[in-house]
């Protein structure tokens, strides 16, 4: 967890989910990039390598596709379709 916006975000590190061998945290763990995600009123952050670009988005997921394991759903942003990855 961190210190976010005066409150405590819990943070997930996704790279442990996609390669089980990588560390939970990047070296110098008082610069930890993150993606806030809120979800029914709660945030989290999921900690990733890099953040490329911010963008907010307030879209529906498309739920039809949770039969494949590791998806979510699929959303649109603009012109793209997004897969949302658990």
């Amino acid at each position: 967890v961190i210190r976010y916006r005066d409150s405590i975000l819990p943070l997930i590190a996704v790279g442990r989910f996609l390669d089980p061998t990588k560390p939970e945290l990047a070296q110098n763990p008082s610069k930890v990039p993150a993606i806030v995600v809120q979800k029914r009123g709660r945030s989290f952050g999921l900690v990733v390598e890099e953040v490329v670009d911010i963008v907010s988005i307030e879209s529906e997921v498309d739920d039809s596709i949770r039969d494949r394991a590791g998806i979510l759903g699929n959303l649109l942003l603009g012109d793209e379709v997004v897969a949302v990855v658990d």
